[in-house]
């Protein structure tokens, strides 16, 4: 009875609902309480926890969620490790490199619980939805609780802001799967508002409420479960919804952090590289390869069109001076156009030809792009900056190299991402390295870029027709007697 099997439908689902829920509302709650402060009872009440969280697995069933309870508990871990030279409490705040040290260890505890489920067959054994989906709203609820903690920052924050914009992001699209659209446009309702009018102690207990309000209304639509929703004429037009609320959420967290100053606008290169290099190790770590092989090029926009809407946007500011409000509008709505047309694009068209034996991404081709992130710190600290043209350089090489992957491998999945790896580096040249250009200069630079990707398209062309009526190793061995 405890696993809600043989109740009636609606006791089955609270009870399946609670014995989800429970754990992930006292992780949370344990964090949110000791994230600004940690005091002397933080310790024992944790050690409580784990035993708690360890013997409502066992009672409930649901290793999985108590898995996902752990997290919070390793944010915690980290912070004391941290903070283990403060004598009386540690406050958050001090240590600008702490947010993103703590986003990392979320994906490796995400990647580890996974592997540790996995190996010892724990994969959870409550498919319910309800449960599914507090899965990823917990995952939604551990980047918007770190802005909550930074209510004043400065520019070397800038990192951090776009580690919370891949992961607010890479959170919805989990969700996406097991939450109908008008409950995740429901919790990010809640979560927008809570950011903006709510007062900011208040704002401590908005994951929480979210939580609750949200299981109110998932039991509620299980037994509305028969909608017209998804088969309505808009659904296409559905589709490229939350692609567009992840990145204007995203949007939303770097605003709200930092000031409108030149300060950011000097960063925004380095927002960019920021998502590109979080997104490798993302990948590795969230073994999702259904998900990356679909969605990679759509989590790549999410942060570096962030950088280059805001260079539009500031292009623009520099010609009408602009008041804050203004420049906020203009910069949320020039992203959402810029999502919508690159998940057009890269996501919801169909691929440009038919792979005959489609390659999954690997440790090897994985390991092949982590090579590159020390490749960008070197030439970064040679140069003293990211704003240089070196970056749109080893852009435009990484793009070629994944562009000959592509043909060499016939995967679709490299051949967007090269084109969009070109795509990037074209819009930081046109707008960010000749910005001090000549009129007449600009003219010459993007005439020359146009003569280049003419010369490359006939190329590209050219070689994959070669290489697609090459003999592959079955075609010759049909061919012999």
């Amino acid at each position: 009875r405890r696993t809600g099997q043989n109740l009636p439908s609606w006791e089955g689902t609270l009870l399946k609902g609670l014995g989800e829920v429970v754990p992930l509302l006292l992780s949370g709650l344990l964090l949110i309480i000791s994230w600004h402060t940690i005091q002397e009872w933080t310790y024992p009440a944790a050690v409580a926890l784990i035993v708690l969280l360890l013997g409502w697995g066992r009672w409930f069933r649901t290793q999985n969620t108590v898995g996902w309870s752990f997290v919070p508990l390793l944010i915690l871990a980290t912070g004391w490790v941290v903070a283990a030279n403060e004598a009386d409490s540690f406050r958050v705040s001090e240590y600008p490199r702490y947010g993103q040290a703590v986003v990392f260890c979320v994906l490796l505890a995400l990647w580890g619980f996974q592997l540790l489920f996995a190996r010892y067959k724990h994969t959870g054994h409550s498919t319910y939805p309800l449960a599914q989906f507090f899965r990823q709203v917990f995952s939604l609820a551990i980047p918007i609780l770190i802005p909550l903690a930074f209510p004043e920052t400065a520019s070397e924050w800038i990192g951090t802001h776009l580690w919370l914009a891949v992961l607010v992001g890479y959170g919805l699209y989990r969700a996406k799967p097991y939450a109908s659209l008008r409950v995740l446009l429901v919790v990010l309702a809640l979560v927008g508002t809570a950011f903006i009018f709510v007062p900011s102690p208040v704002a401590y207990a908005t994951p929480l409420a979210v939580l609750g309000i949200s299981a109110l209304i998932m039991v509620a639509e299980k037994a509305w479960r028969e909608s017209n929703w998804n088969t309505t004429t808009l659904q296409p037009l559905l589709h490229l919804l939350p692609y567009c609320i992840a990145f204007s959420i995203g949007e939303l967290v770097l605003l709200l952090l930092q000031p409108l100053n030149d300060t950011m606008l000097s960063a925004i290169p380095q927002v960019g590289w920021t998502a590109a290099s979080v997104l490798w190790i993302s990948i590795m770590a969230s073994q999702r390869l259904s998900f990356i092989r679909h969605q990679l090029p759509t989590v790549l926009v999410i942060g570096i069109l962030l950088a280059y809407s805001s260079a539009l946007v500031s292009l623009v500011d520099t010609f009408i001076e602009m008041p804050n409000h203004t420049y906020v509008r203009l910069m949320i709505g020039f992203s959402g156009l810029f999502m919508g047309v690159w998940t057009y694009l890269f996501v919801n068209r169909g691929p440009w030809y038919t792979p005959e034996k489609p390659q999954r991404w690997n440790r090897h081709m994985v390991g092949y792009q982590l090579l590159w992130v020390p490749v960008y710190l070197t030439a970064f600290s040679i140069v003293g900056n990211i704003t240089g043209a070196l970056w749109s350089f080893f852009m435009v090489a990484q793009g070629i190299v994944l562009l000959f992957l592509a043909l060499r491998r016939k995967s679709v999945l490299l051949n967007r991402t090269a084109v969009f790896f070109f795509g990037v580096s074209l819009l930081k040249i046109v707008f960010w390295d000749t910005r001090s250009f000549a009129t007449v200069q600009k003219v010459l630079v993007l005439i020359g870029i146009g003569v280049l990707l003419l010369i490359g398209a006939f190329l590209f062309v050219r070689l994959r027709k070669r290489m697609e009526e090459a003999p592959t190793e079955e075609t010759v061995a049909r061919k012999e007697p």
